[in-house]
């Protein structure tokens, strides 16, 4: 649900269908290109979530038949009943390869122009338990291929085909971003 949406739902109908938690983050990345083409990608982060409260049950309608629902995030399939203030430090590595990418150099940086073949990439995702408290705990993986094809001065088709899976899943928290 958007959030146009939910405020009407919210205004004529006393239905607040969205559940929202605060995100306090502090990420950090880090991008190297190997040999050209080949692109080796670090990161990670901390994650600090929090539920938050509802700070009006106004509504135009139905002040009195319907009561209005908590903002309490609701997830069964990860954690019982609802989502709780929690923490996740999750580190991330990435591998990406495009054969023959075309390049040129301007004020003395390398900038990646165009190759007429897809990109290769993988990666992975590490929530790590043991760290600050940390609620989340698991490994993700994906893999993928994407291209631009330039048919035209101002035409182009792009496509972008992924797979991923968790390959350990305990508490699986990804940040949304």
């Amino acid at each position: 649900m958007n959030i146009f949406g939910n405020t009407i739902s919210s205004l004529f109908f006393r239905t607040n269908y969205m559940a929202l938690y605060q995100n306090d983050f502090v990420k950090f990345s880090n991008k190297i290109d190997i040999a050209n083409g080949l692109v080796i990608t670090t990161g990670g982060g901390f994650y600090n979530r929090t539920m938050l409260r509802n700070h009006t049950d106004f509504s135009f309608y139905y002040n009195d038949s319907k009561e209005y629902r908590p903002n309490i995030p609701v997830t069964d399939s990860v954690y019982g009943t609802y989502l709780p203030n929690h923490k996740a430090a999750i580190v991330e590595l990435g591998v990406s390869y495009t054969p023959q990418y075309y390049y040129r150099i301007e004020r003395n940086r390398k900038e990646m122009v165009n190759s007429n073949y897809p990109t290769i990439n993988a990666s992975t995702k590490i929530a790590l338990p043991n760290l600050a408290n940390n609620f989340a705990d698991f490994v993700a993986v994906e893999g993928g291929v994407s291209q631009t094809i330039h048919s035209g001065p101002s035409n182009s088709i792009s496509y972008s085909l992924s797979y991923g899976d968790f390959v350990r899943k305990k508490q699986a928290l990804l940040p949304r971003l």
